[in-house]
Parts: structure tokens; C-alpha cells; sequence
């Protein structure tokens, strides 16, 4: 039997398809992730051969130059994106606590994943 990976989420895939549109190729996509043209490829189809977590996250920080928050129902740069998922869980205000906990189940969070499974053999 085959071992199943967790693949790109809808909404990784989709930055990367627009990705791809804009630099004109997946080799150039592949090019600017550091990463070999078929796992770019593969990733695009849904059969990347490992858990796609790290890629997904170079992918949202690479290429999601603007995000609409849910949380704010604004655009915010993909670095506020980032700064705002990866802090520690905020004490002092309560605003900065909501939306820390929304930044947790928000799906631009690359780092989120509801239905991650282990790989199964």
C-alpha cells in the first residue's frame, strides 16, 4: 500500500498557481523556492512525495506579498501575516489576544492544517 502525505491546501495551491502565472513557468516558480521543477510540479497536482507543510509555508511567504486578514477585514502585508501567527500568545491586550487566537484558524495560516494525518503506511 501507498504512504499518503498531507498535500498543499487549497489556498497554498492557489497562491502558487497565480505564481506560476505570473512568473511564467513553474521552473521559474521552482527557481525562486529553491526547489527542483517537479516537486513544484507535483505539489501543483496533488502527489508531492512528502509531507508539503515547509513547502507550503515557503510558498505563502514567498509569493503572498498581500493578504486580507479575516480578522481585521483589511489587507495586511504577508510579513504582518507572519508576525501576527508566529508571536507568543499576546497577555497584555485583549484585541491582541482575539486575534491571535483568530490567526490560528485563519487559512492563510500556512502553519494550519485541521485534517493533517500522519503519513500512513
Amino acid at each position: 500500500m501507498a504512504v499518503t502525505y498531507p498535500q498543499l491546501d487549497e489556498t497554498i495551491r492557489a497562491i502558487l498557481q497565480d505564481a506560476v502565472r505570473r512568473e511564467g513557468s513553474i521552473a521559474a516558480v521552482a527557481r525562486r523556492l529553491n526547489y527542483t521543477r517537479s516537486a513544484v510540479s507535483q505539489a501543483l497536482s496533488g502527489r508531492y512525495p512528502a509531507d508539503a507543510g515547509k513547502l507550503g509555508r515557503l510558498i505563502f511567504e514567498t509569493f503572498a506579498g498581500v493578504v486580507v486578514c479575516p480578522h481585521l477585514a483589511r489587507e495586511i502585508e504577508a510579513d504582518d501575516c507572519r508576525w501576527w501567527r508566529t508571536r507568543p500568545v499576546p497577555t497584555s491586550r485583549a484585541s491582541d489576544a482575539r486575534h491571535w487566537v483568530a490567526c490560528k484558524t485563519c487559512p492563510f495560516n500556512p502553519d494550519r492544517n485541521p485534517d493533517r494525518k500522519e503519513p500512513t503506511p
